[in-house]
């Protein structure tokens, strides 16, 4: 999709040049159906999963990925190593996006925790060293402060 590139144009809204983009040059593209939310939402693997089982793309004679995902909790919890199915297919392909989806939700939650202890951190060095209101960066509450107000 480099039609006509040009690096000094813009790639999001409010850059210089985005809003020259040719839609009209990629009608296929825009022909897609779907919906649109102002936040992207992870969908989770077992949603796939009953989808696809409803729309005949899995069957339930392989090893599902259901048995892909206990097997390898069992393998986890007995010999503390992963299991990755031999055959390449779709129940694979779900097993490893649920892998994925963990570990991101993984991530999610440890960085909320660590910003939430970093501006608790902050604000104790705040009230240690009596830093004035016009150079604090955070609110009591953590929110930033908006600067133009103060």
């Amino acid at each position: 999709m480099a039609y006509n590139m040009d690096m000094s144009k813009g790639l999001y809204p409010g850059e210089p040049g985005y809003i020259d983009f040719p839609l009209n040059k990629f009608p296929n593209e825009m022909a897609c159906e779907g919906t649109f939310t102002e936040k992207f939402k992870y969908i989770h693997s077992t949603v796939f999963h009953s989808k696809f089982l409803k729309n005949h793309l899995c069957t339930l004679d392989t090893p599902t990925y259901t048995d892909i995902r206990n097997r390898n909790h069992i393998e986890m919890t007995k010999n503390k190593r992963y299991f990755q199915p031999k055959e390449w297919n779709l129940n694979k392909l779900l097993f490893n996006y649920d892998c994925l989806w963990h570990l991101s939700a993984n991530d999610i939650k440890y960085m909320n925790t660590l910003t939430k202890f970093l501006k608790m951190h902050i604000q104790d060095l705040y009230r240690e060293y009596n830093v004035n209101i016009k150079q604090r960066q955070f609110k009591p509450n953590g929110d930033w402060y908006d600067k133009k107000n103060i």
